[in-house]
């Protein structure tokens, strides 16, 4: 999606109400690199898919493989949710990749090790 100035990503929307409804606004973006590996983790701020008016805001953080030759995203590998205004999750997976990169394990929410694909 196409991002404007502000780090606000732009969808379509009908009124100027509705888009302040509808955008997603970057919060935090990192590259992780170790291990001969790379991500690429962003957290948005976005809307809720609950069928509730207004629609609840909460953080996303989404995790790519990175290619820092090309410097392009690869395959999205997850995502985590995080409450309004907060970065822990994504400091969480930023860590988790790092070191756990050489067995691509990473720390659950709960503090279980799972496989990160």
């Amino acid at each position: 999606m196409p991002q404007g100035a502000t780090g606000k990503t732009l969808v379509a929307a009908e009124s100027e109400e509705e888009m302040s409804d509808t955008v997603s606004i970057t919060q935090i973006q990192s590259y992780v690199h170790h291990g001969g590996k790379a991500w690429f983790v962003s957290t948005i701020e976005r809307d809720s898919s609950a069928a509730v008016i207004p629609s609840p805001r909460y953080n996303e953080t989404i995790v790519w493989e990175w290619n820092p030759v090309t410097r392009e995203r690869g395959e999205m590998l997850t995502t985590f949710e995080d409450r309004k205004n907060s970065i822990a999750m994504h400091q969480r997976v930023c860590a988790s990749l790092y070191y756990f990169a050489g067995d691509t394990k990473r720390v659950s929410e709960d503090g279980q090790e799972e496989l990160l694909k």
